[in-house]
Formats: C-alpha cells, structure tokens, sequence
C-alpha cells in the first residue's frame, strides 16, 4: 500500500503551519504542500549526513 505523505500530514496537522513557512527562489511565499515537501528533502538531506539551514534531525526519531 502506498501513502500520500505530504497530503496525510497536511490534512491531520493542517495546512496552516506550513502555508507560507518558506519563501521560494524568487522571495514568494511557498503553498503548504511545496514548503512540506522541500522540508521533507532538506530532513532526508540531513537523515543521510549532510547540512541545511531549513530543519534538524528530530530527538524522538533513533538512527542506527
């Protein structure tokens, strides 16, 4: 079964907290979905080692 992430955190948390959260490259607020998504890559980013200036690692989450 495959889920619709971006859609299911969207709509259980609510868009709000994302809609405008980041600024895209031309200095415009970002949707809901696309800042939700670039933060899901920038963790993914920094899951695998690297650095960004836009999220952390999470305390609660354990990484082998």
């Amino acid at each position: 079964m495959k889920i619709n992430l971006i859609g299911m955190i969207l709509n259980n948390c609510g868009r709000r907290s994302f809609e405008g959260a980041l600024l895209d490259d031309a200095g415009k607020p970002m949707s809901a979905a696309n800042s939700l998504h670039h933060m899901i890559l920038e963790y993914a980013k920094v899951v695998g080692g690297e650095t960004s200036n836009v999220v952390s690692t999470s305390r609660e989450v354990t990484f082998k």
